[in-house]
């Protein structure tokens, strides 16, 4: 799947990844963490890993959004591999 595709779309990253994963069969993993850092907001940080490496961290306000970020991150990581897959 190329920007191309995707552009005019609303789609989820992590349920890309998550597909992508799936088919390649690797291991993935979501760690949610809770990350009060300075704000007065409460943060959640994700690290998500892929075959027990750490390939995209992100901070929201939600551990949805955080999850999204990080797969969003993750995707472009991956992207000419999973471009060539599909």
């Amino acid at each position: 799947m190329d920007i191309a595709q995707l552009e005019g779309k609303v789609i989820s990253y992590k349920s890309l990844l998550i597909e992508w994963c799936q088919k390649e069969k690797r291991i993935f993993d979501y760690h949610v963490y809770d990350d009060t850092g300075n704000d007065d907001i409460r943060h959640f940080a994700v690290k998500l890993s892929v075959d027990n490496k750490v390939v995209a961290k992100a901070r929201a306000t939600s551990k949805k959004k955080a999850e999204e970020k990080a797969s969003k991150r993750a995707f472009f990581v991956f992207q000419k591999q999973m471009s060539k897959d599909s």
